[in-house]
C-alpha cells in the first residue's frame, strides 16, 4: 500500500533524510535535559519519520536510460 510514487533516486535522499530526523528526533526525546515534557512525543514522532518511506512506492520506469530505447 504505497501512499505516493517517486524516483529511485529521490527515494534514495527522501529515505536518508527520514532516517536521519527520526534518529535525531529519538535522540532528543532519550535525553533526559532536553523538553523532558516532550520526550513521549518526540519518540513517537521519530519512529513515525523514521518509517515514513514505508509507504513511498518507487517509480522503478523513471530510472530507465534513454538511449537504451532504439
Amino acid at each position: 500500500m504505497a501512499v505516493f510514487t517517486v524516483s529511485s533516486r529521490v527515494y534514495f535522499y527522501l529515505d536518508r533524510v527520514s532516517k536521519l530526523v527520526g534518529l535525531l528526533l529519538l535522540t532528543l526525546a532519550l535525553l533526559p535535559d532536553v523538553l523532558p515534557e516532550y520526550s513521549l512525543v518526540l519518540g513517537i514522532l521519530g519512529v513515525l519519520v523514521g518509517v515514513a518511506t514505508a509507504f513511498v512506492d518507487v517509480d522503478e520506469k523513471s530510472d530507465e536510460d534513454p538511449s537504451d530505447e532504439p
